[in-house]
């Protein structure tokens, strides 16, 4: 899977979000942000229902 990276004005609260959410997991910044993206975006549309449901399931998890 390719990566791009994209400028984002985000305000300063949800910044703090990020990084407490970064430091507890031991994750970087980024990679909070993108799983928490991919948790809330909606399935590749050509993904079984089945299959997209369980990716998203899974997802919700690791933000725990």
């Amino acid at each position: 899977m390719t990566t791009s990276m994209i400028p984002v004005q985000l305000l300063e609260s949800l910044i703090k979000k990020l990084k407490r959410a970064a430091d507890m997991t031991h994750r970087s910044v980024e990679e909070i942000a993108a799983t928490s993206l991919e948790a809330v975006l909606p399935p590749s549309p050509d993904l079984p229902a089945g299959i997209a449901d369980e990716l998203a399931a899974m997802h919700l998890l690791v933000l725990c």
